[in-house]
């Protein structure tokens, strides 16, 4: 079978799966911003399904998300959607890397989107603690554990920044993670 072929219904496979997904949370960001009655049998249906899917994401911002909920906003299914559309493009790459004509070439992706791994969960850190996520929430503690593993080396090359106030602070460290990673 043709690689390229391979790859495309790869492409189509993760891409479905992860559409689905993304569907399913973007039907409740619509219901949330319109509106929609909470009582409607369809609204409840659809919000206790689309919970499995936005749940991890519920209270990195706590006192945010409580400010947009006035708006209709739900701060957490829109970190949701983007988390799942970054996923469908790095699991994708990885499964495609099978494909490769040649086994060196094969080996040469597969590390490519290793990498692209570490580097999303590094950015994912760093961007968590300099906008002050709590860190008791469930994906932050998830993304901040499994970071870990690639943070340790690099912890304490440089002070991090704190501001206290806001919760923020700027690990200056995770950002030279980043830059390493992204060189190899």
């Amino acid at each position: 079978m043709n690689s390229a072929l391979i790859r495309a219904q790869i492409k189509a496979l993760v891409f479905g799966i992860f559409g689905i997904a993304m569907a399913i949370v973007l039907v409740r960001i619509i219901l949330v911003l319109v509106g929609a009655n909470p009582q409607s049998q369809f609204v409840i249906f659809w919000m206790d399904m689309s919970n499995f899917l936005v749940g991890i994401f519920r209270n990195m911002y706590p006192a945010l998300e409580n400010q947009l909920l006035i708006i209709n906003i739900e701060l957490f299914s829109f970190m949701a959607l983007v988390f799942y559309m970054l996923m469908a493009v790095l699991i994708q790459k990885s499964f495609a890397s099978f494909t490769e004509d040649s086994t060196v070439e094969m080996i040469k992706s597969f590390i490519d989107s290793m990498f692209k791994f570490l580097e999303f969960l590094l950015i994912a850190r760093f961007l968590l603690k300099l906008t002050g996520a709590a860190p008791t929430a469930v994906f932050t503690n998830f993304i901040y554990s499994i970071s870990a593993l690639v943070y340790e080396p690099f912890k304490d090359i440089l002070p991090a920044i704190e501001v206290k106030e806001f919760n923020i602070i700027f690990e200056s460290s995770t950002l030279i993670a980043i830059i390493i990673i992204i060189i190899f």
